[in-house]
């Protein structure tokens, strides 16, 4: 079956278009109903609308109340080559992204069996030198040594720049 995820993305309103409607910043909801903003893949995929509410009859907070969150609006990435979309906005097949503030409610407020964190990290490879890249591969190993869930995947590009800059070093000698 389908089902929908609860998100938030740091500074994502900089980097959207909106296609109709407004952003959950900017968008008036009654009490108890939260906004979110959609991508135009959810509302293809679930039919939603501008203005749909969306009950979540499965969590419920400490008063019997469900989470309940509105469609303030739909979304498109403001520019296809902006670094932010490192994961297309298409790529979000069950998220409904919602503020700050509204996150955080929903975290402390509603159960939910799982809670998924990604973290995507783009790193200034023109930033990396023969000074700092054993600095950042002994920190990147930490961060991975200290929670068996993390996952990273340049770690091996950083050894083979040591190599490469080993190899350098000998033939420069």
């Amino acid at each position: 079956g389908k089902y929908m995820s609860v998100s938030h993305m740091p500074k994502m309103e900089e980097h959207i278009q909106m296609l109709c409607g407004e952003d959950y910043l900017n968008y008036e909801s009654k009490e108890d109903v939260y906004p979110c903003i959609i991508s135009q893949r959810i509302m293809e995929d679930f039919n939603l609308v501008e203005g749909e509410v969306i009950d979540f009859v499965n969590w419920e907070d400490s008063n019997g109340k469900t989470l309940k969150l509105v469609v303030a609006g739909i979304f498109k990435e403001k520019e296809s080559v902006d670094n932010f979309w490192y994961i297309e906005p298409w790529e979000f097949e069950n998220n409904l992204f919602v503020s700050e503030e509204t996150f955080n409610y929903v975290m402390k407020n509603y159960e939910s069996k799982y809670v998924y964190f990604k973290h995507n990290v783009l790193l200034d490879y023109n930033q990396i030198n023969y000074k700092n890249v054993y600095k950042l591969l002994d920190k990147t190993k930490s961060v991975v040594a200290q929670d068996e869930k993390v996952m990273e995947t340049y770690s091996g590009l950083l050894d083979e720049f040591k190599s490469s800059e080993k190899t350098v070093n000998i033939i420069l000698w």
